[in-house]
């Protein structure tokens, strides 16, 4: 059955109304917040269908920082996005962000996929400052949901938004070559929990401590393999000071003689005072 879509004159609380309503929406998004966000992902659409079609843009947070945590209730504070150029030279505006339609439905995902299963949680509170944006996030009661707040409380975690810009000017070196974009007003997508890169020794320690499970390090992490050391040749064998073949013969058996004669007499000594022992 065909998604439902918007009909000409309607409102959106009408429509997702009737989206959230709809039988192949809830026998293909069982999960409520999933279907809201496909329904509203619909009516979105539909209203841009006429504008310049303009990309959606995932920038992660390379450098992570905590503010607070409640273990109790499963919540950190935490840094989803600032206003420093990223590696693709792009600076992303904070104060230029539209969060009006994503708080309607702040749901927190794993690695920018819209999957049921890979909501981890959901925003509790968002606060845009001067120099970036802060979030408060309550990861949900799931294995995947518990083992990513583990993660993150351990800050092994990187965090990247997903957005639409609505207003942008390129960046310009002194060369006027382009360098990058800045974003100056756009609207919050969502934001993302991302794998980030670790060496199989890091990731094999946060198994052992019980952070994550076996079956879900790759949902967490970018495993790095392991670098191969190149196989040494086997160590030549010492060297002796003199080269035996130098050696005379009758020199050889003459040492050889006098170890010999050594120990008989060792042995002598040693029997002449058990003797005189037991005299």
């Amino acid at each position: 059955m065909p998604m439902p879509t918007p009909n000409d004159n309607e409102e959106r609380d009408d429509f997702l109304q009737r989206c959230m309503a709809d039988d192949a929406m809830n026998e293909e998004y069982p999960d409520e917040e999933q279907r809201y966000a496909v329904c509203n992902d619909i009516w979105q659409r539909d209203e841009d269908k006429d504008a310049e079609p303009v990309a959606n843009y995932q920038r992660a947070v390379v450098n992570p920082e905590i503010k607070a945590t409640n273990e109790e209730a499963r919540e950190i504070a935490h840094l989803i996005s600032t206003a420093s150029i990223d590696r693709g030279g792009d600076i992303v505006e904070p104060a230029g962000a539209d969060l009006s339609n994503y708080l309607k439905n702040p749901v927190v995902m794993r690695n920018h996929s819209y999957q049921t299963q890979d909501i981890i949680g959901k925003a509790v509170s968002i606060t845009v400052e001067k120099d970036g944006i802060w979030a408060r996030t309550k990861f949900r009661e799931t294995e995947v949901g518990r083992e990513a707040f583990a993660l993150a409380n351990e800050g092994l975690g990187g965090w990247s938004i997903g957005f639409r810009p609505t207003k942008h000017e390129s960046i310009r070196d002194d060369d006027d070559r382009f360098v990058g974009t800045l974003f100056k007003e756009w609207e919050l997508l969502e934001y993302s929990q991302v794998p980030i890169p670790m060496n199989a020794d890091a990731v094999q320690s946060a198994v052992r401590r019980g952070l994550v499970s076996e079956k879900n390090v790759n949902l967490f992490f970018k495993v790095q393999p392991a670098q191969e050391k190149p196989e040494s040749p086997d160590p030549a064998p010492p060297k002796a000071n003199v080269d035996p073949a130098s050696i005379p013969t009758d020199l050889i058996v003459e040492a050889i003689s006098r170890a010999r004669r050594t120990l008989a007499r060792d042995e002598a000594a040693r029997n002449i005072r058990e003797v005189s022992s037991e005299d």
